[in-house]
């Protein structure tokens, strides 16, 4: 991500830059707004922390970056896909290390 968004800084494609860094943060903040469903699945006990009006705060803020992610695909469907790829990229590397850290 570095090298790419050097390289378009380097040539005045500051607008391909955001729609590229944009789309890539959307995308893991629509998956960090889905951690409480997989929480309140996998545990099944109540936690201290409660979210007010849960589950319908996670659904509008993940709707809304849905919606928002398909009106950047649908202007500049180049950078947006190039965003979410090199997001994604990043799943093998997780794997490979995941057990490394783990005590």
């Amino acid at each position: 991500q570095c090298v790419y968004s050097s390289i378009l800084i380097i040539f005045n494609q500051l607008e391909d830059l955001l729609y590229f860094i944009t789309c890539a943060i959307l995308f893991l903040s629509s998956l960090t707004a889905f951690i409480p469903f997989i929480l309140k699945k996998e545990f099944k006990s109540e936690s201290d922390y409660k979210i007010p009006l849960f589950p319908l705060p996670p659904i509008l803020y993940i709707t809304a970056n849905i919606i928002l992610i398909s009106i950047l695909a649908y202007e500049q469907p180049g950078n947006a896909i190039k965003g979410i790829g090199i997001t994604l990229m990043a799943i093998p590397v997780y794997f490979v290390f995941r057990n490394s850290f783990k005590k």
